[in-house]
This record gives structure tokens, C-alpha cells and sequence, in this order.
């Protein structure tokens, strides 16, 4: 969602002809909705305990509290935030609450612009790090507003560290990658130990998909003089900047997120996307640039 520092709102209104983005109007039914669900599940989890308690069911309340309590505070926090809006014009940002002030940075007091693609969202700050304002991915015609605050920054205020040649890869993926395919290896080495021929070779087939999945996630982006060196778990390439036709950032929508990706389009070849690096997209697609 949007956020602003407390202490750095602002009565200067947008004027007349800025362009607003806002939220889909469905996020706020949806988000609505999940946090019902959430909650009904507990609900439910504290009647059985009541009315039939039973062994171990004393720890799926706890972690239905845990999870489904997680779920619901996001979910209403979203909703929350659901109303508020972002507005640009050449002078430069607004952010925008019903019945409350608004926050505003000029493009010239901007000191960092931030994509934070894990967390689906582009972070604007100004050289005294208490005016912050945090538009996230869902806003309808993000690219859009993406555009235009790269268009009124420079490329050093874009950079997480002017002059990175090296970009790293968060971990979330293969974590995620690791932690499923754990049943399947459970699985094949079970079947192995008892003899089971058709589970073993399912749990060996599955197991051996995760590994390759994880192989061809990256590690680490290198940008050299003439190449680029895109390094995987198990092997690496190289990428002759001669051999790409374009740099492009694509949004991919996915159950409700959104991920951004560094296209990397190649004559005659396939296009390589790079998605969630710890630097951020637009600082990556600047340096490739």
C-alpha cells in the first residue's frame, strides 16, 4: 500500500490536471473478503476446541492464530489503504489520503527512488529520509506512473549504489523451490527404503524437476565492458551486448501480485526476464542500459 511519514505531511494540494493513480476497486472487495475467510477460520478453530477438543488440536488453534491472524491484519490493512491515491505533474509527487493532508516531494528534493520488486512496490524519498512515499504494483496503470518518476529522476538518484556492476538475486525463490520439493525427496527416499518401484521412480521425477528449477534460477548479474555474465547455481552464461536488440520492463500479473521483470531481448534468440533482484528493477535495467 501507499504510506507516508507522519511527520512530513503536507498541505500542498495536487494542482488541476496532475495525474492520479489509484487502486483497482475490486482489491478493496477482495482483500475485504480474505480477511473475512481468515477470520471465519479461526472462528470455527476455537469452536471445535470448545464443543470437541481433541489431541494436537490445541496447536492448530495456535497456528491458525498465528497465520490466519497474519492474513486478516495485512488483509484489513489493505483495505485500508485501499482509497489512497498518487499524484504526479512535472513540480513533482503527491501522496493522497481522503480528509487528511497530503504529501508531497518536488522531483528536485527526490533523493532515491527504489523498486522493491519482493515487496511489489516502488519507494520515492527525499534527501532527509522523513518524506516517503510508497506506491505499490497493484495501482491500475502502474507502468505508467513508474515511467513518468523515472522520466523526472536521473539515473544516480534511481541507483541503490551509483556504479554497481554486480546484482544479486534474493534467495525467496529458491527457499520456496527448496522447502517444496522436500516432500517429493521424502517421498523417493521412503519408496527407495521399502521397495516401491512406482513411487520411487514419481518421487525421483519430481524431486529432479525442483533441482532444475533451481539451476535455472539466478544468483548473481555481472555487467563487463563487452558482456554481461548471468551466474546460476550450477553453471553460468555470457551475454554479448552486441546480441541484444533491447532492455524492457515487463509487469507480470499473478493472483493478485505483481512482478516486475528486467526483459532482456535478444536478436534471434529467446528473451531472458530477470525478475526480484535485491537492487531493485529500474536500478538494473539503468545499468544494463
Amino acid at each position: 500500500m501507499i504510506m507516508r511519514d507522519d511527520l512530513a505531511r503536507q498541505t500542498v494540494p495536487p494542482p488541476t490536471g496532475a495525474l492520479i493513480f489509484k487502486f483497482p476497486a475490486s482489491l478493496r472487495i477482495v482483500m475485504l473478503g480474505c480477511a473475512i475467510i481468515c477470520l471465519g477460520f479461526i472462528a470455527s478453530v476455537v469452536v471445535m476446541q470448545l464443543v470437541k477438543p481433541e489431541r494436537g488440536s490445541l496447536i492448530v488453534l495456535l497456528l491458525s492464530f498465528v497465520l490466519c491472524g497474519a492474513g486478516s491484519v495485512y488483509s484489513l490493512k489493505v483495505v485500508r489503504y485501499s482509497g489512497d491515491r498518487i499524484a504526479v505533474n512535472s513540480d513533482g509527487i503527491w501522496y493522497l489520503v481522503k480528509n487528511s493532508p497530503s504529501t508531497f516531494i518536488a522531483w528536485s528534493d527526490v533523493a532515491a527512488v527504489k523498486a522493491s520488486d519482493t515487496m511489489q512496490r516502488l519507494i520515492v524519498t527525499d534527501a532527509s529520509a522523513r518524506r516517503i512515499i510508497r506506491a505499490e504494483y497493484q495501482l491500475e496503470n502502474f507502468a505508467a506512473l513508474r515511467e513518468f518518476i523515472s522520466g523526472h529522476t536521473n539515473a544516480l538518484v534511481r541507483q541503490a549504489a551509483p556504479g554497481t556492476r554486480v546484482f544479486h538475486r534474493t534467495w525467496i525463490n529458491k527457499i520456496i523451490l527448496t522447502v517444496s520439493g522436500l516432500p517429493f525427496l521424502i517421498l523417493f527416499a521412503q519408496c527407495y527404503r521399502e521397495g516401491v518401484a512406482d513411487g520411487f521412480y514419481f518421487g525421483l521425477a519430481l524431486w529432479a524437476c525442483t533441482l532444475v528449477l533451481i539451476a535455472r534460477d539466478p544468483v548473481t548479474l555481472t555487467i563487463d565492458t563487452e558482456s554481461l555474465l548471468i551466474r546460476y547455481p550450477f553453471w553460468s552464461r555470457s551475454i554479448s551486448f552486441d546480441s541484444i536488440s533491447g532492455i524492457v520492463l515487463k509487469d507480470v500479473s499473478s493472483r493478485g501480485n505483481v512482478w516486475t521483470a528486467v526483459v532482456i531481448e535478444r536478436r534471434q534468440k529467446r528473451s531472458i526476464r530477470l525478475f526480484r533482484f535485491r537492487e531493485g528493477s529500474i536500478a538494473l535495467k539503468d545499468a544494463l542500459e
